[in-house]
């Protein structure tokens, strides 16, 4: 098909945005939803959006106060603001200027020091770690990422490092007092990472938790801290006990009861030796909680990792890292179903990363479970049939057989099922290349050929009915291992992507480099004129239809439509208009559905010319 041109109009939007940070108040009458356009009140009955509060700058931290009084949020930009629930007023506490957090670089007469370009990174990525309201809501509590807790993200020598730590935190954690609006207390902390802050019952005392020692600071004028010990050496949470005079702290591996004045350790257990004690239990409730009850909010989102168009275009499957599975009426604009696991569970979902509808509809493929693969029956919104193995799988193009990709354990393994109503039979399994993870599989249109690819840089390609290897061919690359190496070296070239255009042809691409190969003739020809930039995901940023051959992906911050057989760029759709990195094109080429981290999907109409 000689297409020159694509025409695209915006469809529909769907979502509300992904979920960034949640709070519920203590007696559930709200809950606060920071999402990537703002802050949104919901009652915590029914569940209905009471008010919305917009921002330009993007909700990173939310938090409720008991009392229902206030909502308390810390930006991106480390902006701190309280909304007053029932006047709607909004009430700025910092004005996010990292300069009055950290103090200056303490070599700064030496610019040209290696450390200064490490330090400056550190302080222009700084960020808000938590927040805690006193019990009174009189106090917030807000904690930074300390300056050298970010070091794990920049290049930095040892020495470098000790220049860095030189450079002191103004305020690790800082005290605002509300009804003044000033600063009541600055803590200094010497945690590589601060995971969460919490007030006592009483107010007395606050402790602050992440990696390294635990330190309880006693709020007097001025505060004094305190070290609590646990061997434990990274502590998530920690718990006042109801008497002041106890604090629990919960590790990684174990948790531990402490006294406070006397910092003497009162019992300390690793888990499953015993059942756990109520503490333990609230902070994994309190952990999970958001996971758990956002499925009750409809339109919601955790960021997007994998999109898939139905082959009928009415409905749009999205899948992220909350491990659920959105069903979304393309017509409606709405949520038509929610596939999700047991809630007990699904805090510890890695993310959806993969979706595949069956060619009638009927059935959607997920992979991403730690359980293995999954098939869904749509209709009911529960699991069909359970694959245990971690790969990627692919429906036929009949819709008759499934193949599914292991790629743990010493071998790799494609297994082919039939599919049927009950239980799906193994027909055939066969040994492959060693891909070790990120596979990609696809069926030729005539179910005929299966092609497997992966990190590896190997393409095969196997007749179905007889297991036979009818070729096998690698891919490499010239490049050097770091940017350390000055001399190349041959290395294989990952394959990202399968799709064949015919039951002849196949394109694939390797390291942002697109490719067709031809299965008879073996005839490799590079489409240099379709550029890609490398990806995070680089299996869920682009996609094809074969029926038009058109192939689209994410560029950097466009999303571009190329014509595969005359390699000529037939439709852009800028930044401002979608900032989509995840792209599904429809079997047929009509749809295109763009999604990002923050939980937005756009979809469009393409219509196609033959008008230059």
């Amino acid at each position: 098909m000689n297409i020159h041109k694509m025409n695209y109009n915006k469809y529909a939007k769907l979502g509300e945005g992904a979920i960034i940070s949640a709070s519920y108040s203590k007696n559930g009458k709200y809950c606060a939803l920071a999402t990537a356009k703002g802050v949104a009140l919901h009652d915590g009955n029914d569940f209905t959006r009471k008010r919305f509060f917009k921002f330009d700058d993007k909700p990173m931290k939310v938090l409720l106060s008991d009392d229902n009084k206030y909502i308390a949020l810390g930006t991106e930009k480390t902006y701190v603001m309280l909304i007053d629930i029932e006047s709607d007023a909004i009430i700025k506490l910092s004005l996010g200027d990292r300069e009055s957090i950290y103090e200056d670089f303490p070599a700064s007469d030496f610019k040209e020091h290696t450390a200064y370009s490490s330090w400056l990174s550190a302080k222009n990525n700084v960020d808000i770690s938590s927040l805690s309201f006193s019990a009174d809501s009189r106090f917030l509590a807000v904690a930074y990422f300390p300056l050298y807790g970010i070091q794990k993200y920049i290049s930095a020598s040892k020495e470098e490092v000790e220049i860095i730590k030189k450079s002191d935190l103004k305020k690790s954690t800082v005290i605002w007092d509300i009804e003044t609006k000033k600063i009541k207390y600055s803590l200094i902390s010497s945690h590589l990472s601060i995971f969460g802050v919490d007030f006592s019952q009483d107010g007395k005392y606050l402790a602050i938790c992440g990696v390294g020692p635990t330190c309880v600071w006693k709020l007097t004028d001025p505060p004094i801290p305190q070290i609590v010990g646990h061997t434990d050496f990274s502590i998530t949470g920690g718990y006042f006990f109801p008497d002041g005079k106890n604090i629990g702290l919960l590790g990684t591996m174990s948790y531990s009861v402490s006294e406070i004045d006397t910092r003497q350790l009162i019992e300390e257990k690793e888990f499953g030796t015993d059942d756990l004690p109520f503490w333990v239990k609230y902070l994994f409730s309190k952990r999970s909680e958001s996971r758990a009850k956002i499925k009750k909010f409809s339109g919601y989102t955790f960021p997007i990792k994998s999109l898939a168009i139905s082959n009928d275009n009415k409905y749009l499957a999205s899948g992220g890292e909350d491990s659920n599975i959105y069903i979304w009426d393309i017509q409606k604009f709405s949520v038509h179903k929610t596939l999700c696991f047991s809630t007990e569970y699904s805090d510890s979902y890695p993310p959806i990363s993969d979706l595949d509808f069956s060619p009638d509809n009927k059935y959607l493929l997920t992979t991403g479970q730690p359980d293995g693969i999954c098939i869904w029956d749509i209709n009911s919104g529960t699991v069909k049939e359970r694959f245990f193995k971690n790969g990627h799988g692919r429906f036929s193009n009949d819709g008759n057989l499934l193949a599914l990709i292991d790629c743990c354990g010493p071998h790799t393994t494609n297994s082919i099922f039939s599919i049927k109503e009950s239980e799906s039979v193994l027909i055939c399994e066969f040994p492959t290349h060693e891909i070790i993870n990120n596979a990609c599989l696809c069926f030729s249109p005539d179910n005929r050929f299966i092609a497997i690819g992966g990190k590896d840089g190997i393409l095969e390609i196997r007749a179905v009915e007889t297991k036979e290897l009818l070729l096998k061919e690698q891919f490499t690359q010239n490049e050097p291992f770091s940017y350390f190496d000055t001399i190349k070296k041959t290395i294989p070239a990952r394959i990202e992507f399968l799709h064949f255009l015919d039951n002849q042809n196949i394109i694939l691409r390797t390291v942002g480099r697109y490719k067709t190969l031809d299965i008879q003739t073996r005839e490799i020809k590079n489409l240099h004129k379709i550029q890609s930039r490398r990806s995070f995901c680089p299996e869920q940023n682009l996609s094809v239809s074969a029926k038009n051959k058109i192939l689209a992906h994410s560029n950097g911050s466009n999303i571009e439509l190329w014509n595969i057989e005359s390699e000529s760029l037939v439709a852009t759709i800028p930044e401002k208009y979608t900032e989509g990195k995840i792209v599904s094109l429809s079997s047929d080429g009509s749809l295109l559905a763009t999604a990002c981290y923050e939980g937005i999907i756009d979809v469009w109409k393409l219509n196609s010319t033959n008008e230059s």
